[in-house]
Parts: structure tokens; C-alpha cells; sequence
């Protein structure tokens, strides 16, 4: 999790972003209306960090049998639906200037990449749609990332208070479902931080887990839950310490050098020494 952030790139929001709509979500299912405008601002936010941000709205859809049926909601709806609106004014404003061309790329996209949901391409993503549990795996027991979350969504039935648990449990299985079968019907490359989305609640999780682990009284499997974790941390520890990110550094080198000789760096959306060339050659 922490090799995640350690390159700078919009895509280190979609964890924390996922969270933060998570519980916005969880809170205001359970009947705590004021939630929804975080939960609004949260989305709006999501769709300045990945694409992936489409999965939020489906999964509030997926949600709306569970809404709260109290009559102030009727006047919260209006205000979390422009707190929303506020966040995309951007996007509509250059959709406006460029005639509808991020649209129209997007439609071109989706029609090029779209090949329906079949049964083959689902089972072809499993390893994907739990990817994110091997952050808290030992490579020689990664097989348990598919036993997780059904222990815990039974835990949770049975420790925790029942409209709490239904909730949490819906919510659980929608943030890996929704991901999962979305991409299951997408036919191009797949990168394994378009499932980041479920970074938080893997974690969430193997923490539960721990928990409820360190909570029984049979000392041996503490033990050995205390051992799993010790060396698991040593081996992360040394891990994090052979990595050296470089940063920004080489690439202002490169930047400073390539102006020294007289070249010019056209400019390419994504590309840092780009948009270093723009700053340098401007100061």
C-alpha cells in the first residue's frame, strides 16, 4: 500500500477517495442523512482521479432499494445532486469549448472495447477482482485472498447488529461485484490499479479478521496470527528499503539537459517532462 504512493500520479486518490464514499454510503443507508452530501462531494471528486469512477454511480443505483425513506431526504437530494454537478462544472465547460469531442471519444471507446458479459471473461477476472487482498498475502498463501471476504461477511452476521451487518455485507460484496463484472464485459489491457477501488476494504477486511482472531481464547492461533504479522512486516520492511523512486528528479535533469542543447519536448498529455519543458521555458 505504501509502494502505491510512492509515484506521483492522479491514481493515488482512488483508495482513499473509495473510502471516504464508503463509509459516506454506509452512514447514510443506516439512516444518517447528512451523509449524502459527502457522499455527492465524493463522487464528484472521483471523477478528477480514474475513470474508474463510474463504478460509484452504479453502485448507489444498486443501493437505492436500501435508501432511507424519511421525507427530509426530498430536500437533501437537490443540494448532494449540485454538490455533484459543482465538480464536473470543468468537464462541462470544456465539453462546451471542444464541441462535445471528450464525449464523442468516449462513445468511439466504449463502442471499440464493449464485447457483452460472458461467463469465460467473468471467471478470467476473478484473480483481478480480488488482486488487491495479495497486499496482505505471503506470496506462498495468496490463495487465501478468495477466502476473506466470505469469512468475514459470515462474521459479520453473526457479531455484528443486523441491520448493520446487511449493510455492511451489501456493501462489501457491491465494491468487488460492480468492478468485476464491469470489466468482465471491457475486451481491452487491464491494469491491476483499476481494482484499487477495494484497496480500503481488503484492508478493512484482513483488519477485521486479525480482530476477531485476537479476540478468541484459543492462544495457539494467536500465536501464530502474531507470527504471521511479525514476519510479515520484516519482509515489507526490507522490501520498501531496496525500492529508491526517483521522482521527478531524472526527469528535470533530462528536461534541464534537453533545453541546454536546444531541443524542444513537444508537448503529450501524461508525459512529465512535458509539462516540465512548459514550466522551464516560461520562467
Amino acid at each position: 500500500m505504501i509502494n502505491f504512493d510512492r509515484v506521483q500520479w492522479p491514481v493515488n486518490f482512488i483508495p482513499s477517495v473509495s473510502l471516504i464514499i464508503f463509509y459516506a454510503l454506509y452512514r447514510f443507508l443506516l439512516g444518517d442523512l447528512k451523509y449524502i452530501f459527502l457522499l455527492a462531494g465524493g463522487i464528484g471528486f472521483a471523477f478528477h482521479t480514474h475513470f474508474t469512477a463510474v463504478f460509484y454511480p452504479l453502485i448507489v443505483l444498486l443501493c437505492l432499494p436500501f435508501f432511507p425513506r424519511k421525507r427530509k431526504l426530498l430536500l437533501y437530494l437537490p443540494l448532494a445532486l449540485l454538490i455533484f454537478l459543482l465538480f464536473l462544472v470543468p468537464n462541462i465547460v470544456y465539453e462546451i469549448q471542444s464541441r462535445g469531442s471528450s464525449s464523442g471519444s468516449l462513445i468511439k471507446y466504449l463502442s471499440t472495447y464493449y464485447h457483452g458479459l460472458h461467463l469465460v471473461r467473468v471467471m478470467q477476472l476473478t484473480k483481478d477482482a480480488f488482486i488487491e487482498f495479495e497486499n496482505f498475502l505471503l506470496p506462498q498463501v495468496k490463495f487465501l485472498k478468495y477466502l476473506a471476504l466470505p469469512i468475514v461477511l459470515i462474521i459479520i452476521l453473526l457479531k455484528i447488529e443486523r441491520k448493520k451487518a446487511l449493510v455492511l455485507d451489501y456493501l462489501f460484496i457491491l465494491w468487488f461485484l460492480v468492478p468485476w463484472l464491469v470489466f468482465s464485459v471491457y475486451s481491452g489491457e487491464i491494469s491491476n490499479y483499476y481494482f484499487s477501488i477495494n484497496l480500503p476494504i481488503a484492508l478493512i477486511t484482513v483488519s477485521f479478521l486479525t480482530w476477531q482472531i485476537l479476540e478468541m481464547k484459543i492462544i495457539p492461533l494467536k500465536i501464530l496470527v502474531v507470527i504471521f504479522w511479525s514476519y510479515f512486516a520484516i519482509v515489507n520492511i526490507q522490501s520498501f528499503f531496496k525500492i529508491h523512486p526517483q521522482g521527478l528528479k531524472v526527469q528535470k535533469q533530462k528536461v534541464l539537459e534537453a533545453i541546454s542543447r536546444g531541443e524542444k519536448i513537444e508537448f503529450k498529455q501524461g508525459v512529465p517532462e512535458s509539462y516540465l519543458y512548459y514550466i522551464y521555458t516560461r520562467k
